[in-house]
């Protein structure tokens, strides 16, 4: 592979594409702005894939729908996520039935829509095993409740 010299590079390059973040687009201080002190015909684009996924998840925030799903998939995460006990009870629940264990995952991130389709069908997989370990937890709690 040939050695390019420092700036040499810079003077070919026309344009950078990102993910539209500050550090990468800013006007002031983003990559490509600095780029452009050297080569002021570079131009930066907000990469099309990356703007259709923020444009989808910010037309799916305005449906109530979807923040009950949110709502749902967090709440399952943090349940699962902060107590081994749940997660050992729900691998419990998962080996009775016969099922994988899988734990709910985390919804979020730059790749949004992947992690969410990745969550759903994590949630699917272990949907009765999770029905079982809710409906015990459910019951536990009503007795100790009642108890009181």
């Amino acid at each position: 592979m040939q050695k390019v010299a420092d700036d040499e590079w810079i003077k070919k390059m026309v344009g950078l594409g990102s993910d539209g973040a500050s550090v990468m687009l800013g006007k002031n201080n983003g990559v490509v702005a600095k780029l452009k002190a050297k080569q002021p015909e570079i131009l930066g684009v907000h990469c099309y894939a990356h703007r259709l996924e923020l444009a989808y998840k910010d037309a799916l925030k305005k449906t109530p729908i979807y923040r009950k799903l949110d709502d749902l998939m967090l709440g399952l995460y943090l349940f699962y996520h902060n107590s081994s006990l749940n997660r050992s009870m729900l691998r419990r629940s998962c080996e009775a039935l016969g099922i994988p264990c899988v734990v709910p995952t985390r919804v979020g991130g730059t790749r949004w829509l992947p992690h969410m389709d990745r969550a759903l069908c994590n949630l699917f997989k272990v949907y009765p095993a999770l029905v079982t370990h809710l409906q015990q937890v459910s019951c536990f709690s009503k007795f100790i409740c009642h108890k009181l």
